[in-house]
């Protein structure tokens, strides 16, 4: 018996280290630079793993913080200069036998030129590329340098607009850069340089996967078995004969649940699919479909209590010699399920909403600003206010991968845009074919991902072509357009389709501008009219469209964030703090709905409560307007989730990841279930409104009472049970105001409150439910102090 053991375990090693021997495989992290500008700043045997030159250079010592008070204008000088980043590496004999020493550069931002022992090997111009380098013919035994060399993005943005059709104020477009980065209204203009790591894989000529994922193409109608697509890419994949065998399919956060057993895959089960290469100029891609029995599926954030994921073994057998060997393997992590944007033509225009795994979807989202850092609480904050979906803004970046996995743990659809806004972009050779490199490179990358909902093409560009005047700009319109074409409706939807078949694509968003009758019919809607159109928050209530995928309103930052990066008094004259609004009329509207609601502010202190106060009526008006109005409304997407700034803006967390007052607005109206009061549709009547976006149907108990500011009744419905289906929003109680007992508009408020009354949900009793609404603005009523008591209580 010990023999037997003792022969297994020699027996092990041997396998082992014969499979590394013939699969040599190395990497080299490189971590440590010596970082200088061609001036007077020189770093040394700096820890680099970073982004922004900014960030680092604050934590050296070198700046101030670059976003404290106003040092972002003594700071120009860190995007005119040319920065060089240097570094040694050592390789040995055993590295320098193997034919592949590749260098690779992820997020290298954004123009540079990289060199090896003092060669230039290559330049870069695109920071959402991954760089891969074969250095081999410039590496030495021993100590290597390596020098990467990043010029200023402006000196590159010297080119005339006529030879691409662009605009002439937007030459940004012609950078792979993110869009942000050359000012925005809610960020400064900071360029930016560095890269996001810098590393060497060594390895021999053994075939490798290139990438690797799985993805659900459809799931019967009984949810007994799915049909999956698996997509694999090959590299140094010689001319022969190969099996690619797919095994030990499980459930991986599935945990012994007796009632979810049957949903554990069979480990021993194997799927086998033999392939020959038969050309070497051929690309290696292996497409084939497999099914998976008894599927736990995947959904968002508020349907299920676990977001189940899978994992699974591929492996790479060689049958070119006598007998059939491993040569590679690896592990693939996928969900199983469907999502589709559903674009129909109907009596009304075309609808926009999502479908998963064939059912309904109402999106409770949010706009993302994809930067650098990409924080991961910033998912957790997500899911805790009952957000089902991120909007990546095109302005922006890619999502990178722990941030994505992250949603799909978690449950949150990314709609990924592809990072173009808000200008006209070039169409020739050169530009497109790096366009398609970095759209592969990330489409194969994110395509494994369960939480990938939507690729979208850009932000508001068509709508700029048709409503921003753009057309008197460009010099020839059919060429604008044609180029348009060429990168939005040619070149993305059809690598999408190629590497994300199961994933719908859009060219742009919105289709319409908010401005046009359409856009309320017609597809999602940007509608900004409350915000750049100065109109009033009840605006909300009578522009709902089909889907409204972005619209919001400013607000400051929290005093802790102020406290840190802006100095008193905080008053927009003071140079400072008002730096922090980079919105040309941003104060302007800020104030018009403070007179308008408050009448006034008395201190700067009252300014930011009565700022945030306002905020919080106009996110409430409209989450609610769009949800009373399913399912001809199925999405709201508030802008903006996150800044990378600390500005007074439109986002829920600020720059510190401080949650500001409107989060809290966010938490409740995204609720599963939720009442809603109109009081807007019909000057002589309330509308009691029950909306559930759920699944699940309940049995729903609630009371209702109009009480004056010293809590006497003038109106009171009994308790009553209702029964709310599931994707239901419906009336279930009309108020006339002639009913109401001696009514006065500027002394009453209407609260209502209920509870799930359903004994066999687990939420009997428990779940309580509730709103509220006063009949004038706050600087109308007779007692501020019960106002805000009635608003304290709904948001405990």
């Amino acid at each position: 018996m010990k023999k037997t053991i003792i022969f297994l375990i020699l027996f092990s090693f041997i396998f082992i280290n014969s499979y590394a021997q013939n699969n040599y495989n190395k990497r080299i992290d490189l971590e440590y630079w010596n970082i200088s500008d061609n001036k007077n700043i020189s770093i040394d045997n700096c820890k680099y793993y970073l982004e922004s030159i900014y960030e680092l250079l604050y934590n050296k010592k070198v700046i101030p913080h670059p976003f404290k008070n106003d040092n972002e204008t003594k700071l120009g000088w860190i995007d005119s200069t040319t920065w060089n980043f240097s570094s040694l590496f050592n390789l040995n004999n055993e590295d320098l036998s193997n034919k592949n020493i590749i260098l690779k550069c992820r997020n290298l931002n954004t123009y540079s030129t990289i060199y090896i022992n003092n060669k230039p090997i290559a330049q870069t111009d695109n920071e959402f590329l991954e760089y891969s380098f074969n250095i081999k013919p410039y590496v030495n035994q021993g100590n290597n340098s390596i020098k990467i060399v990043i010029d200023p993005a402006n000196r590159k943005l010297d080119y005339s607009s006529e030879e691409f059709n662009t605009l002439e104020s937007e030459k940004r477009v012609i950078s792979r850069k993110a869009q942000y980065r050359y000012g925005w209204d809610w960020f400064p203009k900071m360029l930016s340089v560095g890269f996001q790591n810098v590393f060497i894989d060594i390895y021999d000529n053994t075939p490798q996967f290139e990438y690797a994922n799985i993805q659900t193409k459809e799931i019967d109608a009984k949810r007994k078995s799915s049909l999956m697509l698996l997509n694999i890419g090959f590299t140094n994949l010689s001319k022969g004969n190969y099996t690619i065998k797919l095994k030990d399919i499980k459930c991986t956060n599935n945990h012994s649940d007796k009632k979810e057993s049957k949903y554990t895959f069979i480990k021993n089960k194997e799927y086998v699919f033999p392939f020959t290469k038969k050309d070497l100029d051929t690309l290696a891609v292996l497409n084939t479909k497999f099914t998976i029995k008894n599927p736990q599926l995947w959904y968002p954030n508020g349907f299920k209590d676990k977001q189940y994921l899978y994992s699974a073994t591929i492996e790479l057998i060689d049958n070119n010699g006598k007998e059939s060997k491993l040569i590679n393997k690896q592990t693939i992590d996928f969900g199983i399920r469907t999502i589709e944007l559903v674009q129909e033509k109907d009596s009304i225009g075309q609808s926009f909403y999502f479908k998963v795994n064939g059912k309904p979807l109402f999106i409770k989202g949010a706009n993302y600003i994809a930067t650098e850092s990409q924080y991961i609480y910033s998912i957790d904050a997500a899911v805790n206010a009952n957000i089902n979906m991120l909007r990546v803004w095109g302005g922006s970046r890619y999502l990178n991968d722990n941030f994505i996995r992250k949603c799909d743990e978690l449950g949150i659809l990314v709609w990924q845009d592809f990072p173009f806004a808000c200008a006209l972009y070039p169409a020739d050779s050169s530009f497109l074919e790096n366009v398609r490199e970095e759209a592969i490179q990330n489409i194969k990358r994110i395509a494994k991902h369960p939480s990938l909902a939507l690729w979208c093409g850009n932000n508001e560009i068509w709508e700029g072509w048709n409503n921003w005047g753009w057309k008197q700009e460009v010099k020839d319109t059919a060429k604008a357009v044609e180029n348009y074409n060429k990168l939005f409706k040619e070149l993305l939807p059809n690598i999408v389709k190629e590497y994300t078949p199961t994933i719908n694509y859009i060219h742009t968003s919105p289709l319409h501008g908010w401005g046009r009758r359409e856009s309320l019919t017609h597809g999602d809607c940007h509608y900004w009219g409350v915000w750049w159109g100065d109109s009033i928050f009840e605006t909300y209530t009578r522009k709902v469209p089909r889907f409204m995928s972005e619209y919001g309103f400013q607000s400051p930052p929290t005093i802790y964030t102020e406290e840190e990066f802006m100095s008193k008094p905080y008053s927009k004259e003071n140079p400072e703090f008002a730096i922090h609004q980079k919105h040309p009329r941003g104060f302007e509207l800020i104030d018009n709905r403070i007179k308008e609601w408050y009448g006034n502010y008395t201190s700067d202190e009252d300014y930011m409560f009565k700022a945030e106060e306002i905020a919080q009526e106009a996110y409430k008006i409209a989450i609610e307007a769009h949800r009373r109005a399913m399912p001809y409304c199925m999405g709201t997407m508030f802008w903006q989730f996150n800044e990378p700034y600390p500005a007074i803006s439109w986002s829920s967390i600020d720059y510190l990841g401080k949650t500001k007052s409107i989060y809290s607005t966010i938490f409740k109206s995204y609720q599963p279930i939720i009442f809603s009061i109109d009081k807007y549709s019909n000057p002589d009547s309330i509308f009691i409104y029950i909306c559930n976006d759920s699944y699940d149907s309940y049995n729903i108990k609630y009371h209702i009472e109009v009480k004056d500011n010293y809590d006497k009744i003038k109106l009171s419905v009994s308790p009553t049970k209702i029964y709310v289906d599931k994707l239901t929003s419906k009336i279930i109680y009309s108020i006339a105001i002639k009913d109401i007992k001696s009514f006065n508009s500027k002394s009453d408020y209407l609260w209502i409150e209920g509870t799930i009354a359903d004994k066999k949900s687990r939420y009997n009793g428990l779940r309580v439910i509730s709103n509220y609404t006063f009949f004038v603005y706050p600087k109308d009523y007779i007692d501020i102090n019960k106002y805000n008591e009635v608003k304290r209580k709904y948001y405990q």
